[in-house]
């Protein structure tokens, strides 16, 4: 047995990861390997190795059996400790990130990001905005359908609606409603404006501010999109000036 030197299990496990300067087990003692066996620490165990057994120092039933496990580890120590290429910069860090221990932490890291996310899109931006049709339900808006004008303060009552086409859109419905959800007037087009009647143009009085939607429909009645709510209003006399 070995005495204050470490056992056959230490040292086969120092000698697990030969480097490719490494000499073999015939060439270790060799003058030229000297250097490099002092700064090694798999030759530095495989010199050790190689003494217990030329001292006796091991019984002999272990140091064969020791023997056998180190030569059947050199000849796999390729398969078992393959050389591989440096990885890229991200490669190396989702390594690190999808080791075991370190997995819960990268999960962690990942929600919060999720929220910081979420937080500053509420904070820049808010949700599309949702208006109840009393034809039926809530129409998610879209940018690709606007309203073109009327919109913001006018200097004379609007005569019409105006907005720009949606392809496949066979009808358009407009709406006009006060800002307490009382509807006003609606009315459909085949095309992308619509001409206000005259019961319409004499609810659009000074200082009231109207709200105006238009929805894009298919042959089929059935809506495909549906505008951002715009806000416009009659200038009062004095404010013409």
């Amino acid at each position: 047995m070995l005495d204050n030197a470490k056992s056959a299990d230490e040292m086969l496990g120092a000698a697990l990861g030969p480097g490719a300067e490494c000499p073999t087990l015939e060439q270790i003692e060799q003058p030229k390997f000297v250097g490099h066996v002092s700064s090694c620490a798999y030759c530095k165990s495989e010199l050790e190795l190689l003494h217990s057994f030329e001292s006796n120092e091991l019984d002999p039933s272990e140091a064969a059996q020791v023997s056998k496990i180190t030569q059947r580890l050199r000849e796999r120590s390729a398969e078992i400790f393959p050389v591989q290429e440096r990885p890229g910069l991200w490669a190396g860090v989702l390594e690190f990130f999808t080791m075991p221990k370190l997995v819960p932490v990268a999960m962690s890291m990942a929600a919060l990001l999720v929220v910081v996310a979420v937080g500053m899109q509420m904070r820049n931006g808010t949700a599309p905005n949702l208006l109840i049709s009393k034809d039926g339900p809530e129409v998610m808006r879209a940018t690709q359908l606007a309203v073109v004008s009327p919109v913001g303060d006018q200097d004379s009552v609007p005569r019409g609606i105006e907005w720009n086409a949606v392809p496949g859109a066979a009808k358009y419905a407009v709406r006009l409603v006060e800002v307490d959800g009382n509807e006003l007037w609606k009315g459909e087009a085949d095309g992308t404006r619509i001409e206000l009647p005259a019961a319409a143009q004499g609810l659009i009085v000074p200082a009231k501010t109207i709200l105006c939607e238009v929805s894009a429909r298919n042959a089929s009645g059935v809506t495909l999109v549906t505008s951002e709510v715009v806000r416009f209003r009659l200038r009062s006399i004095a404010n013409r000036q």
